[in-house]
């Protein structure tokens, strides 16, 4: 969808969406309103007549007004898209580098898979993904996340990943294209410390449908990531593993809210989060020597020019 300038856009909340952390939310968007060396346009909050930036609306949920950044969400099928997605992400880990946040816990393989998008222990998790209505329809995808989850927190927390304010949800439909680049990227409802190569995994993590050369995008992307994006060695060999973990979180954020609500709306959620996840998990174990290697090579080419 085309996204006029001059127009604005009216935020409606989730329920979940507490106070507090659309607060915070708002603080890092002003923070980054501050960061002049950055291209991108970053959601920018608008005041009401009466000064406010969050209105409480009559059915308890919370509104916010946004400047609204021009562009459009990029095409899975354009090449270019992605080239342009892998130097806007670039762009942005060197933007978020320079939040503070007021809190830093401490980031480890457990932390990113249960507690980044979600709130429950590894044994509510546990408890939740054996639940008949998934483990009796799903059950090969339900074994596959609980063998990824114990093997990446195994693999993971014998690496050293750096750590910074990350967006936290950096997928394709968060960024906006315009005059052949990234023109503004949105929703920083995440944005909180996390893996840096996080969000690098994140956005090549959203191919769209089977139409898509699913390498042939992670390699346009690191093609553009590469000019001028930051990633250390254990870093470029952990986008794979980063990669699964993203997907077992959101399946273990879906767990969580369904187990909340208990409606069939959310149990669909669960069951998609589950059947996708797992086509990109065994996808990404495949490829994962090729996804490397996309990053690598560039990134030792760079290295040796610069030289």
């Amino acid at each position: 969808m085309k996204t006029p300038s001059d127009s604005f856009v009216l935020r409606i909340y989730r329920n979940q969406a507490t106070l507090d952390k659309i607060k915070k939310e708002h603080d890092y968007l002003n923070q980054l309103s501050s960061i002049k060396s950055s291209s991108i346009e970053f959601p920018q909050v608008l005041p009401s007549v009466k000064g406010e930036t969050i209105i409480k609306l009559s059915n308890g949920q919370h509104a916010s007004l946004f400047k609204r950044i021009p562009g459009s969400c990029p095409d899975f099928l354009n090449l270019e898209h992605w080239k342009y997605m892998g130097r806007g992400t670039a762009e942005v880990l060197k933007a978020f580098e320079a939040l503070k946040s007021d809190s830093m816990p401490e980031i480890t393989a457990s932390y990113m898979l249960y507690s980044f998008w979600a709130t429950i222990s590894r044994e509510k998790f546990l408890e939740l993904i054996k639940d008949p209505v998934l483990a009796d329809e799903f059950p090969e995808e339900v074994n596959l996340f609980l063998r990824e989850a114990e093997l990446l927190e195994k693999a993971l927390n014998s690496v050293s990943l750096s750590v910074q304010t990350i967006h936290g949800d950096l997928h394709t439909s968060n960024f906006l294209i315009f005059d052949s680049k990234v023109s503004g990227v949105v929703d920083v409802e995440y944005t909180k410390p996390g893996w840096r190569v996080m969000d690098v995994a994140t956005a090549i993590s959203n191919f769209g449908d089977k139409q898509t050369d699913f390498m042939a995008c992670v390699d346009s992307f690191a093609k553009g990531f590469c000019e001028e994006g930051e990633l250390t060695e254990e870093e470029l060999k952990a986008i794979p593993l980063v990669m699964k973990t993203r997907f077992v979180a959101l399946f273990v954020s879906c767990l969580e809210w369904y187990s909340k609500e208990k409606t069939d709306k959310i149990l669909n959620f669960c069951k998609r989060a589950l059947k996708f996840g797992s086509q990109r998990i065994n996808w990404a174990n495949e490829a994962q020597e090729k996804i490397v290697q996309a990053f690598e090579s560039r990134m030792k080419s760079r290295s040796t020019k610069q030289k």
